[in-house]
């Protein structure tokens, strides 16, 4: 491979691939071909991504042998159920040899999906940013100082570690069989929490908020939240009626949530004993006090 860059085909050059071919071209990587589904995504990669080779086709294209011609790393970053699809159609084109890395960018996904390249010779990786984008230019944003899932074997590692730091990210190293498990983590910590702000913001808009006014209301908190937990840890950091032991307040909570339906009611009752499990378990909460928020957490209040 180039000592002063890798070339680089993009297979799925979406939100992930467009912001990761982008970065990497700022550090002197040469992005090749871009391969993508749609129309808007052709847009952002022929804007983001100059100079490459872009093609629209996410059926075709891969067993195309010039995706892989003259390049040294393949990133699919397509959806999880095409990563396999397109890494079959890549080794089925015939172009794949030692030389080349194949690396899919999925946090569940094993290396599996990628045996393909791998018996045709190609090394395989999965590098995993652990991070959450809603657009191009916020992963272009947020990807630098993103720790990321890597799972590879051989010299792939050493490739796959390189466009990390070249990212200008940090490394968690992910055996295969726990992919599901750390994926799992990371969607409860980003996916269900935009659940658990939307929820709340039901509560406040019960409480006649408009639904911008709720969510300006609830930033600092969450903001200040988080930094705690940064700062001092999970456990240290909660606080509110059950890090008091405040039985009474939640018991009044439950009461008025009853009109809210039994959806809000039981999100709510599964929320705080997790949350009390978690306080007594760590000691913040003593054992009596503890008792009380189980038994009123528990009691139906319809």
């Amino acid at each position: 491979m180039s000592e002063r860059g890798y070339n680089i085909a993009v297979i799925g050059a979406g939100k992930v691939g467009t912001a990761v071919g982008y970065l990497l071209q700022r550090k002197g990587h040469s992005i090749a071909v871009a391969v993508t589904t749609s129309e808007e995504s052709l847009k952002n990669a022929a804007s983001y991504l100059p100079g490459a080779r872009l093609v629209r086709d996410a059926g075709e294209a891969p067993a195309d042998t010039a995706v892989v011609a003259n390049v040294d790393v393949i990133l699919i970053t397509t959806k999880d159920g095409q990563i396999e699809s397109a890494c079959k159609a890549l080794a089925a084109g015939g172009g794949l040899t030692p030389s080349h890395t194949v690396m899919h960018m999925s946090g569940a996904a094993s290396l599996d999906l990628l045996s393909s390249a791998k018996a045709a010779g190609a090394g395989v990786a999965s590098l995993h940013p652990i991070q959450s984008f809603a657009s191009v230019e916020l992963a272009v944003e947020r990807l630098p100082g993103s720790y990321f899932g890597l799972t590879a074997e051989g010299d792939a590692r050493e490739v796959a570690l390189r466009i990390a730091a070249d990212l200008d990210g940090k490394v968690v190293e992910v055996a295969d069989g726990h992919k599901t498990l750390y994926h799992a983590a990371a969607c409860v910590a980003s996916n269900y929490l935009v659940t658990l702000i939307y929820t709340a913001q039901k509560l406040y808009a019960a409480a006649g908020f408009e639904e911008r006014a709720a969510i300006a209301a609830m930033m600092p908190l969450v903001k200040g939240t988080l930094a705690n937990i940064e700062s001092v840890g999970t456990a240290p950091a909660l606080t509110g009626p059950i890090a008091r032991g405040d039985a009474e307040t939640v018991e009044q909570h439950l009461k008025k949530l009853v009109v809210m339906g039994e959806e809000i009611v039981e999100t709510y009752r599964m929320l705080g004993l997790r949350t009390v499990d978690m306080a007594a378990t760590n000691g913040t909460l003593s054992p009596e006090a503890a008792a009380k928020l189980y038994a009123v957490l528990k009691t139906e209040h319809g």
